[in-house]
């Protein structure tokens, strides 16, 4: 072993060892990391010039010092990395070859770990943890040493499972990553000060313009083109932009014109300002928009600037810390020119609406109840009632008032009524905007809509003040602020020629698939309706039209004519009266074939003045086929009607019975207040059933018999009767292969038994007994949502899967039995475009100018802000309506590769993301372990905590593999005897809350041959083998002479006991707050208010916000990793390209970026750090000092030119036939997981190149073995 050594980590100007006195230059912008000893005779060097490794390049003497590294490793910003081996005889050792390794870190923090010793770390169950290096850069020198108890416990709890003596997996450890130091000495520190970092400059803006008192607004608004700023006494400026620190902001655009800004006001501290578009201007316009859009995409031209002027190039901003207020920010952000700038601005949007959910958010059911208030409170003013009085009873329970009185939905007039104590505003002026108004009477109304949006700014400051102190104090912690600051940043790159192709491919295969099915129905309805012809009664023997209307409307022609007559010889006719018949020119001649037939149906011709002046719709056909039809129009502009069912669609109730489906082999029936169903053949009669009394369309019995999988022996019964079968002889050959025993039953108990279908029946339906078809049960299908719910659509998506195995088929013998499925596969590859056609068309392309400029020259650059709200929902979940819901590309959707649409340019950018792997899972299970052996719970933390995988929840999340069943989904699809994509399912809507009955539903959704008592079953032993029962105990919650003790309800004997303990510890704490930010429970939902109702939606809200306080926490270690080049720096273009990382999306558990591709590699090697920073933070943080290897970094990180799912997914559509690579020229990307990036990067990265080196300080650390 190699003694005093030493690693030095220069981060500032120190005093240098005397052998390499000459090595650091002052202006050196980079920390150099050496090993020396005092008795040195060599030194390696080993530079890296614009990220390209030279290798070792020479080993040189040394002669009294060290020369300094040369001036173009300098001049190109390379690490220079220096060795110095220590004078031996003998050569290197292994040791000494482990410490050049460690030469290539670059930050270290105060205890560093001899890289030669054993690196490799298990806990007390054989569970690999963190290397020892990593370790002591994260957690510190004392290692977490659980005691015996603890031990002994997890062990138990592994065994009662089978899982103790299972076999652990092991990685190969990291040893040669240095992490950033940490801030303050703590993981828990480090955080705290980062995210102060990021979030306090904004945060001062906040409380500043919270204490400030508004100015009056102007009595009379400006109609100059752009800004105008009003002073005290009337006085008024025109100006560029706003610049002030602050601003509260509303922009309102009139629908009518597009989506570009047509007015807007904003306030700070000292002055209002309203900015008005070029159209309405005074000195632009006249109040005309101009012609329509028509496809023309938005410039920046059009846009609001809040940072430069016209004439600004963007390459010209700054980062100077800027805060902007609105209600629904990202509407009103996405209408500013500067956030489509590509470098991006220190300005940063701060949304009321998200800061309201999250003090205020309300599950489903209170929202229903706070909607019904709000109908309420609008009808009572409708009805002139004079006032605005909010206080409208409703009548919902008692326990509901409590919540009430501090919920609200998220408008800005009802967030204002709740947290401002004042009546509703006034949005009656919000129809001049809307898409109905001519945009001439914004212009009418101008001064009226300015007071409107001025009023609207005015209530958003109002209501920020209510806010901002409740805010601060409910989420204490700067990294919620910051990490939403920070979503608030999301920026796509689209080109504009890929994103107008997509459109259009998109729009023409969908519509020739609609037209292809319309083509198709059409077809089978003119075939049914043709029945009538062949047979007046054909129909009634039609398995599925039989209950149709076939009734017919006659032609009846004038009284006192003739009906027929009859005409020898043909009218001698003028021919100008057959010219005029035929639509022929004077000058033009009659063909001798025009004259033949002209004179061969001029009767008919004359007949037509018979005709009624009001004839019927379609006379002769079925009523069912005339409802499918237009009428005629009353015009003869219209010349292209057809009379055929064109209205005919996939979503009619007659289209399925067209298609002549059945549901396993019995044919489909629909009964209002039932939906769909089939019919099965044999129901028992009722003694006094008279055939002759029945008034409604009955089935053909005879037909059904023959056509349904009824026994051979009740088929064989029927070969000799007539066709006009009754249905008590279809009850008599029933009975009559009946045992005797069966008869005689049947006989005692007649009534009970018509509520029961025949033994011989095995399919899924669910028997309807209060349906009374004589002779045949009417089995309802099988729902989705449990046998409760009505079908209404058996060509909907969700029964693609039946007709793919031909559960679901076509009885048409012509159309062979795929025919359902051909309807069911264009029905699902059409419902995405047509469910997001609309969304997705008006997104907010904005064209970038070339170079950056804004001139004529345009580029193919575009940019989308997509419409996030940061805190949506009662989680804290973000929502966006297109992008974070959609959908990865499937080979039958069409336009679902939307998300490869997003690609930056290949020349200058790519994209670096990652999925967090089952990151609600690990959080759950991560409460469990820590909770399990701990029973000190204090502010939502447990002290003295179990370890890491010592329940069977966690030791399957961190160790549990899908080969050999361990994991935690498979053991589910084995208990329940499902698939492990289906046990999936289960596993997590248990997590989020769900119990026996939701499970009950979804396996009978999975597999609808399941009766209710089979599911149910399966349910309680899911329950059973994962939740375990709740048990009775009691607890001591005094320690004095004269203890109190509590009763409280407990799981016990299941794999997720000590998890759901844990998540049910938290959510009925006063107070609920998540277990790493602290952050609070919605008012509306904390225990004072709602005693214990909704505990499974404050389970949910201890996962799913947990989820949402690591992605916050991975972006704000993200940003700390890649802080950014200031304009004004001299750094080299290099280097600031490598920093020059900015944020595009996130998708709940996925991150994606912009990097530039120089600076691809490392970005992706910060992202695997700021990972393995975030899981240790939050280990921490629940009291587990320490982090599974498994779980420490990404699984994988994509460096992709887009933003598909996955890097190699070609993302083939039926809109996108041949893939990305073929179709557009875009190559697969990477997956690199730890060990590639390390290698990609030769194990090195920059933490911060433009902070200047302190030469002061110096940490050394000693290496221990």
């Amino acid at each position: 072993m190699v003694r005093n050594k030493f690693v030095h980590r220069f981060l500032g100007r120190a005093q240098k060892p005397s052998c390499i006195k000459e090595l650091l230059s002052p202006n050196l912008n980079e920390g150099i990391c050496f090993i020396y000893s005092s008795n040195c005779d060599s030194v390696e060097r080993k530079n890296d010039y614009q990220g390209k490794n030279r290798g070792l390049s020479r080993r040189e003497p040394l002669k009294g010092s060290i020369q300094e590294p040369d001036l173009k490793a300098k001049r190109n910003h390379g690490r220079v990395t220096y060795k110095i081996i220590k004078k031996s005889a003998s050569p290197p050792s292994d040791a000494v070859r482990g410490l050049k390794k460690t030469a290539s870190l670059e930050t270290v923090n105060d205890e560093y770990v001899d890289t030669t010793s054993d690196e490799k770390r298990v806990n007390a169950l054989g569970i690999q943890m963190l290397s020892r290096s990593l370790y002591r850069q994260i957690f510190g020198n004392g290692e977490p040493k659980p005691t015996s108890e603890q031990i002994t416990r997890a062990k138990k709890n592994l065994q009662s499972h089978g899982l103790l003596d299972k076999p652990t997996s092991t990685v190969q450890d990291i040893s040669s990553l240095a992490l950033p130091v940490l801030r303050g000495g703590t993981i828990e520190s480090h955080f705290q000060e980062i995210g102060e970092e990021q979030a306090g400059p904004y945060r001062l803006l906040l409380q500043k313009l919270v204490s400030s008192t508004l100015p009056s607004p102007p009595q009379e608004w400006s109609r100059l083109t752009g800004w105008t700023r009003y002073g005290p006494n009337g006085a008024r400026e025109r100006v560029d932009f706003p610049d002030e620190d602050s601003l509260v902001f509303d922009v309102e655009v009139c629908r009518a014109v597009g989506e570009v800004p047509t007015l807007a006001t904003a306030v700070s501290p000292t002055h209002w300002y309203s900015w008005v578009c070029h159209w309405l201007a005074e000195d632009g316009g006249d109040g005309d928009p101009g012609p329509p859009r028509d496809g023309r995409p938005i410039t920046l031209e059009e846009l609001i600037p809040l940072e430069s002027a016209v004439t600004d190039s963007s390459h010209k901003q700054s980062n100077r810390v800027r805060i902007v207020v609105a209600h629904h920010a990202s509407y009103d952000r996405a209408r500013v020119r500067e956030q489509y700038w590509p470098q991006g601005t220190g300005l940063r949007f701060f949304d009321t609406l998200s800061t309201h959910v999250c003090i205020g958010g309300v599950s489903s059911y209170q929202r229903a109840i706070l909607s019904a208030d709000e109908r309420r409170r609008k009808s009572s003013r409708v009805k002139g009632s004079g006032s605005s009085d909010d206080s409208v009873p409703s009548e919902v329970e008692l326990d509901d008032n409590a919540w009430r009185e501090v919920a609200s939905l998220n408008s800005l007039a009802e967030a204002h009524r709740l947290h401002c104590g004042r009546p509703g505003l006034d949005k009656k002026s919000r129809d001049a905007f809307s898409p109905e108004s001519p945009p001439s009477e914004i212009l009418t109304r101008f001064q009226e809509l300015m007071a409107y949006c001025s009023n609207d700014t005015k209530a958003t400051h109002e209501l920020l003040c209510a806010l901002i102190p409740q805010f601060l104090e409910r989420f204490p912690h700067p990294v919620t602020l910051a990490g939403m600051l920070e979503l608030g940043t999301a920026r796509l790159p689209v080109p504009l020629s890929v994103w107008n192709q997509y459109l259009m491919e998109a729009s023409q295969v969908h519509d020739e698939l609609e037209s292809d099915l319309k083509l198709k129905l059409i077809r089978k309805a003119n075939e049914a309706c043709r029945q009538v012809e062949i047979d007046s009664l054909g129909y009634q023997k039609d398995l599925w039209m039989w209950d149709q209307d076939w009734s017919t409307q006659n032609l009846t022609p004038k009284r006192g004519i003739p009906s027929k007559a009859r005409v020898k010889d043909p009218p001698k006719k003028p021919v100008s009266e057959f010219k005029n018949f035929l639509s022929v020119e004077e000058n033009e001649d009659l063909s001798e074939e025009e004259m033949r037939l002209s004179l061969k149906f001029w009767d008919l011709v004359e007949s037509s003045k018979n005709l009624p002046a009001r004839r019927p719709h379609m006379p002769g056909y079925p009523k069912w086929y005339r409802q499918l039809c237009p009428k005629p129009p009353t015009s003869d502009e219209d010349d292209e009607w057809v009379p055929e069912p064109t209205l005919l669609t996939a979503n009619a109730r007659v289209a399925s019975k067209l298609f002549q489906l059945c549901w396993e082999k019995y044919p489909l029936h629909y009964i209002q207040g039932h939906g769909w169903g089939v019919l099965v053949p044999g129901r028992p009669l009722p003694d006094d059933f008279d055939p002759g009394s029945l008034k409604e369309p009955q089935p053909p019995l005879k037909e059904l018999v023959n056509f349904c999988p009824v026994p051979d022996s009740i088929k064989s019964s029927f070969e000799n009767i007539g066709v006009n079968i009754t249905p008590m002889q279809v009850q008599g050959m029933v009975e009559e292969y009946m045992s005797i025993s069966e008869w005689v039953r049947r006989k005692k108990s007649r009534v009970k038994d018509v509520n029961k279908t025949p033994h011989w029946y095995e399919g899924s339906g669910r028997l309807c007994a209060d349906v009374d078809i004589p002779g045949v049960w009417f089995c309802r299908l099988p729902h989705r949502d449990g046998p409760g719910k009505r079908v209404g659509n058996p060509l909907a998506k969700d029964f693609l899967e039946a007709a793919s195995d031909a559960t679901l088929s076509s009885g048409d013998l012509s159309e062979g039995p795929s025919a359902a499925g051909s309807a069911l596969t264009i029905g699902k590859m059409v419902s995405y475009w047509r469910n997001n056609r609309d969304r997705i068309g008006s997104q907010l392309v904005v064209r970038l100018p070339s170079k950056g400029k804004v001139s004529t020259a345009m580029s193919d650059d575009a940019v989308i802000l997509p419409q996030v709200i940061v805190c949506g929902t009662l989680t804290r979940r973000a929502v966006e309506p297109t992008w974070m819901t959609a959908s990865n590309a499937e080979r039958d959707r069409i336009g679902s590769e939307l998300r490869g649409m997003v690609r930056p340019s290949k020349f200058r950018e790519c994209m670096v993301g990652a999925d967090v792997d089952s990151q609600e899972l690990w959080i759950a299970a991560l409460l469990g372990d820590a909770a399990d052996s701990s029973s000190d719970f204090k502010d939502g933390k447990w002290e003295n905590s179990g370890l890491h995988g010592g329940t069977p929840l966690g030791w399957r999340t961190l160790q549990g593999r899908k080969s050999d069943g361990t994991d935690m989904h498979s053991a589910t699809a084995a208990a329940v005897g499902c698939s492990r994509d289906q046990a999936k399912v289960l596993n997590y809507a248990r997590i989020y809350g769900a119990g026996r009955r939701f499970a009950t539903r979804l396996l009978q959704r999975f597999n609808p041959n399941l009766t209710d008592l089979e599911a149910s079953k399966k349910a309680d032993i899911m329950m059973a083998l994962t939740k375990g029962k709740r048990n009775r105990k009691v607890m001591k919650t005094d320690e004095h002479e004269q203890p109190e003790y509590e009763e409280e309800f407990v799981w016990e004997g299941g794999s997720e006991s000590a998890m759901f303990n844990a998540l049910e510890k938290v959510a009925r704490m006063p107070q609920p707050v998540t277990p790493f930010l602290k952050a609070r429970l919605s008012r509306a939902l904390e225990p004072e208010r709602v005693g214990s109702r909704f505990l499974p939606t404050r389970v949910n809200w201890v996962v799913q916000s947990g989820a949402v306080d690591f992605l916050h926490l991975l972006l704000v270690a993200m940003r700390s990793l890649s802080p950014g080049v200031p304009p004004s720096s001299s750094t080299s273009s290099y280097l600031r390209s490598k920093f020059d990382v900015r944020f595009a999306l996130s998708f709940h558990d996925e991150v994606r970026y912009l990097v530039p591709l120089a600076g691809r590699y490392e970005a992706a090697l910060r992202l695997h750090v700021a990972h393995l920073m975030v899981r240790a933070f939050c280990a921490h943080q629940s009291g587990l000092g320490d982090l599974p290897m498994s779980v420490a970094f990404f699984s994988g990180v994509s460096v992709d030119g887009v933003m598909r799912k996955e890097p190699d997914d070609e993302c083939i559509t039926p809109s996108n036939p041949h893939g990305l690579n073929r179709g557009h020229g875009v190559p697969p990307g990477e997956s690199l997981d730890i060990y590639t990036a390390l290698d990609k990067v030769q194990g090195r990265y920059t933490l911060a190149p433009v902070q200047k080196v302190n030469m002061s300080k110096l940490k050394k650390t000693r290496i221990t073995n």
